[in-house]
C-alpha cells in the first residue's frame, strides 16, 4: 500500500460562493488513452464516493512510477482519499499476464453493511482486455486494500479474466475497440455490485454496422468476504439483420439513493419499426427496476416516445441552424452522456442533442455516421446541455446551459497545434452527479474562453458546473470552478457528491488529466498526471433561479392536460385494462403520441391488452370537464 499525505490545501471557499482553484497532482498514468482520452472513454466510471467510509476512489491504469516486479501498463490501480483526513492511499487490484492487459477501467468501493473501516472494504474494478493487438475479453477484480504494493504476488495476476465467448460475460468488448467492456457506472446496491456493458455479435459481416447486438448487466454478489460475478441480464436484442443498432459503448446504469429504483440505458435503435422520428433513429432505450435490480422490466419503458412531438423546445434548439425540420432528436455522444437517479426515483439523462438520421431505407450505419450532421457554428448557435428526466411514464427536460467551443476530432485536420494539443478526440465531457440523499443534482462540462484562446475549438478547457435543487426546483448560476486554469483535459466528476459540514455546502470531487510534458503538442502515449479537485462547492444560498422545466407536450387534437385529483385512472403502467374511477364519465378516448385516436368507449374501462408497449394519452370527458393524462402500456 502506498500512502501520500496531502499537504496542499485544496478547498478555497466562502459561504454562499464557490471560488475557483487548481487541482493537486495525486497519481499518474501510463498515457491519456486508458482513462479519459477520446470520447469513447466517456462511459468509464473511474471516480466514485462512498458515504459510509467518507472516501473518494479513483480507478486507473497503474502509475508507471510504481516500479514493482511484473509492472505493465495493463495493471490496474485503486487510489483513494479519506476526505476527512486528506490522506491518499493506493494499491494494485489487478496485475495482468502478458496477453491480458487491462484497459478502460471502471471501479467503485464495495463496503459491507455496517462497515466503517476501509481495510474491510473491497476495491472493485472491471473492463476490457487487450493482448497487444486485439480486444480479447474482460477483466474483473475485487481486492481488500491491505498489504503493500511492494509485495504484489503472482496470485494477483489475472485476478479474474474471461476471454471473449467465455462465462460469465460472454462476448464482451469490441473487435476494433475496447469500449464495450463492462465498465459503465459500477454501483453498489445492498450486497450487490451492478455494472453495464455492450454485448458483441461475432457473427457480423464486414458490411454490417458496429457489431453490438445488445447490452449486458453484470452482477457481483457478496458472500463470505468475496464477490461472485455473473451476467445478470442480457437486454435488449438490438442487432437483427439491418434493423437493430446499438451506439458502441453507450450503456449507462444508475440507482436511486435507497437502491430500489434502477435504470439501465442504451443509446440505440431497437430491432423493430415504429415509424416515427424517435424510434427510427438513435434514441434512449430504457429498462427499469423497482426492486433493487432483482428484476428488470421485460420491455423498454417509454418505447415509441416521440421527442419531436413531445418536446418542441429541443426540436427548436436544433432547428435554427438546420434551417428546417430535423429528422429526429438523438443524444450527441461526442459531447458526453451521463445518468443519475434522484431521491424521487427519477432518472436524469444529461447530454446535448443533435439532429438524427432516421433509418427507413438508408443503410444502418447511417444512424451513427450522421449523428453529427447538425454542425453548430459556435458563434450564434451552440449545443445545448439538457437534463432529460423520467420516472418511466413520460419525459420532462431542463435546459442546463450551452457549450461555447467545439468538440475536437482526432482526424488529421484537427491534430495540429494549437487546434488540438493532444492529437486526440475530446469534447465537453458532459457529466452528472447527485448528493448522497439525491436531493441535489450537479452538472459538469469543460469549455474554453474564446476571448483568450481566439479559436472556436475547446483547446484550453476549464471545468464549468451548475446544480439543481429537486424539491424546490431551483438552479444555481453556472460557475467556472477553474477560472483561467485552461488545462483541465479529460475530466471526471464523481458519481456521488458529499456535504461538508465545515464548508456548509456540497463538495463535488473532480479529477482531470495533465501531460507530464509541459509544451504542446502532447503525445497521447506520454505519461500523464491525474489532478484532484475538491473546491467545486455549492451552498444553499446559491439556489436562486427557478429551473426551466419543460413538460411533455400533449399532441394537438387532445385536450390540454389537467390535473384532477378526484379522477383516478389506474393502473399506470397498464398491461391489460385501464380503469377510470369516476361516476359521471361521458366519453373516453385513447390517443397515441402523434395524436392519432386509437380507440374510444363510453365505459369506465379500456382494454389495452392488444396495444403495443409505449406512451399513450387517455382523454376522459365527464359531465363537468374534459381531462387528459399520459398512460404507459407495458406488457
Amino acid at each position: 500500500m502506498k500512502k501520500l499525505l496531502l499537504l496542499t490545501a485544496l478547498s478555497i471557499s466562502v459561504y454562499g460562493k464557490a471560488q475557483s482553484c487548481a487541482g493537486v497532482v495525486f497519481t499518474s498514468g501510463p498515457n491519456a488513452l486508458g482513462t479519459g482520452g477520446s470520447y469513447s472513454t466517456y462511459i468509464q466510471n473511474c471516480l466514485s464516493y462512498n458515504a459510509d467510509l467518507n472516501t473518494v476512489l479513483w480507478t486507473h491504469r497503474a502509475s508507471p512510477y510504481w516500479n514493482f516486479t511484473g509492472y505493465t501498463s495493463g495493471c490496474i490501480q485503486s487510489t483513494w482519499l479519506n476526505v476527512s483526513t486528506n490522506v491518499w492511499d493506493s494499491t494494485i487490484i489487478y496485475r495482468d499476464a502478458t496477453t491480458k492487459h487491462a484497459r478502460y477501467p471502471g471501479g467503485t468501493i464495495f463496503n459491507p453493511t455496517g462497515n466503517t473501516n476501509i481495510a474491510n472494504a473491497l476495491m472493485v474494478g472491471t473492463g476490457p482486455t487487450n493482448n497487444g493487438t486485439n480486444w480479447t475479453g474482460t477483466w474483473y477484480s475485487s481486492r481488500q486494500p491491505t498489504g503493500s504494493y511492494h509485495t504484489v504476488t503472482s496470485a494477483q495476476n489475472d485476478n479474474a479474466v474471461c476471454l471473449s465467448g467465455q462465462a460469465p460475460f460472454g462476448n464482451m468488448s469490441g473487435v476494433a475497440n475496447g469500449d464495450g467492456g463492462p465498465n459503465a457506472d459500477i454501483q453498489q446496491v445492498g450486497n450487490t455490485i451492478f455494472v453495464g456493458g455492450g454485448l458483441v455479435n461475432y457473427s457480423y459481416t464486414a458490411s454490417d454496422a458496429i457489431p453490438f447486438k445488445g447490452g449486458l448487466i453484470g452482477k457481483a454478489t457478496y458472500s463470505g468476504g468475496n464477490l461472485t460475478w455473473s451476467a445478470d441480464s442480457i437486454i435488449p436484442n438490438f442487432y437483427t439483420g439491418t434493423l437493430g443498432y446499438l451506439n458502441m459503448g453507450q450503456t449507462r446504469i444508475a440507482f436511486s439513493p435507497n437502491g430500489q429504483i434502477g435504470y439501465v440505458i442504451f443509446i440505440g435503435r431497437l430491432a423493430s419499426t415504429f415509424g416515427n422520428s424517435s424510434d427510427s433513429s438513435l434514441t434512449p432505450i430504457i429498462y427499469k427496476s423497482t426492486n433493487g435490480g432483482a428484476t428488470w422490466s421485460s420491455a423498454p419503458v417509454l418505447s415509441g416516445f416521440d421527442w419531436m412531438v413531445g418536446h418542441p423546445e429541443m426540436k427548436q434548439s436544433i432547428s435554427y441552424l438546420y434551417q428546417g425540420t430535423p429528422a429526429g432528436i438523438t443524444p450527441y455522444s461526442q459531447l458526453g452522456i451521463d445518468v443519475t437517479v434522484d431521491s424521487t426515483g427519477t432518472l436524469h439523462l444529461v447530454a446535448a442533442v443533435t439532429n438524427a438520421k432516421r433509418f427507413v431505407t438508408a443503410t444502418i450505419d447511417s444512424l451513427a455516421a450522421y449523428e453529427n450532421i447538425y454542425q453548430w457554428d459556435y458563434r450564434k448557435h451552440h449545443p445545448i446541455i439538457w437534463d432529460m428526466m423520467t420516472d418511466g411514464t413520460t419525459w420532462n427536460t431542463i435546459l442546463v446551459d450551452s457549450i461555447k467551443t467545439s468538440y475536437i476530432d482526432s482526424q488529421t485536420a484537427d491534430t495540429t497545434s494549437p487546434a488540438n494539443p493532444w492529437a486526440l478526440a475530446y469534447g465537453a465531457r458532459i457529466q452528472v452527479s447527485r448528493s448522497t440523499t439525491g436531493g441535489k443534482i450537479f452538472y459538469s462540462w469543460t469549455d474554453s474562453d474564446t476571448s483568450q484562446t481566439h479559436t472556436l475549438y475547446n483547446t484550453n478547457p476549464d471545468i464549468y458546473m451548475k446544480s439543481y435543487d429537486i424539491s424546490n426546483q431551483l438552479v444555481t448560476p453556472t460557475n467556472n470552478v477553474t477560472t483561467g486554469l485552461g488545462k483541465c483535459f479529460f475530466h471526471y466528476l464523481s458519481d456521488i457528491s458529499y456535504y461538508d459540514n465545515n464548508l456548509s455546502g456540497w463538495v463535488c470531487p473532480l479529477v482531470y488529466t495533465t501531460p507530464v510534458t509541459p509544451t504542446p503538442p502532447f503525445n497521447q502515449s506520454d505519461t500523464v498526471h491525474y489532478n484532484y479537485l475538491n473546491c467545486a462547492n455549492f451552498h444553499s444560498s446559491q439556489y436562486t433561479t427557478p429551473a426551466s422545466v419543460y413538460r411533455t407536450q400533449v399532441p394537438s387534437g387532445i385536450a390540454n392536460y389537467t390535473n384532477n385529483n378526484n379522477l383516478k385512472i389506474y393502473p399506470n403502467p397498464a398491461n391489460n385494462k385501464i380503469t377510470i374511477d369516476a361516476v359521471d364519465v361521458v366519453d373516453v378516448k385513447l390517443f397515441d403520441v402523434l395524436g392519432k385516436e386509437i380507440t374510444s368507449t363510453k365505459e369506465n374501462n379500456v382494454d389495452v391488452s392488444n396495444f403495443n408497449d409505449g406512451v399513450y394519452f387517455i382523454q376522459v370527458q365527464t359531465k363537468q370537464n374534459i381531462y387528459s393524462q399520459k398512460i404507459v402500456v407495458q406488457h
